[in-house]
């Protein structure tokens, strides 16, 4: 199931709006258990697999699903997971953006898709019907790395300058 990515790939990064804020410490690293950081986002129900991006990807889907005005400040935050304990369980995918297309990582084409398929990751999901088995559809704590706050600042459209602060986490 999983394809390989570029050799220098090492993280995969969840996007996530500033509200629910994940769950993390005082010192900003993940807690230490399997419960879901947060729960699953709508795009990730209505496609029923987990969307991710790489590093280099970060600043497209931002621009694509986080808007600025550059009036107000606006908040998201990060999450990095390790890509290579995903690659081991073969739950990685690299698709076009709408899951309609696969293939390897060649350029900024193809996305990494997160589909949790074996039986300790079948749970109840976020469905209408709360006996219905699904696929997970968020991420652990324990499988969560570190985890960054992203500010955009007042007079900047975008998130380029919020992004600067990231420099040598988000590789």
């Amino acid at each position: 199931m999983a394809q390989q990515p570029s050799n220098t790939t090492k993280y995969l990064y969840k996007i996530v709006p500033s509200h629910p804020k994940p769950s993390v410490s005082a010192h900003g690293n993940v807690l230490g258990n399997s419960t879901p950081v947060l729960p699953p986002s709508t795009l990730d129900i209505s496609s029923n697999f987990i969307h991710m991006s790489t590093a280099s990807q970060i600043i497209g889907t931002l621009t694509r699903f986080f808007a600025t005005s550059g009036e107000q400040r606006s908040v998201i935050y990060l999450l990095r997971v390790p890509l290579q304990p995903l690659e081991e369980r073969e739950v990685v995918k690299w698709e076009s953006p709408d899951a309609k297309v696969g293939g390897s990582r060649d350029g900024e084409g193809m996305f990494p898709h997160i589909y949790f398929n074996d039986a300790e990751d079948e749970e109840v999901g976020f469905s209408e019907n709360p006996d219905t088995k699904s696929r997970r559809l968020w991420i652990r704590k324990n499988e969560v790395e570190s985890m960054m706050e992203v500010v955009s600042d007042i007079g900047c459209a975008g998130w380029e300058e919020g992004l600067k602060k990231l420099d040598g986490w988000l590789v």
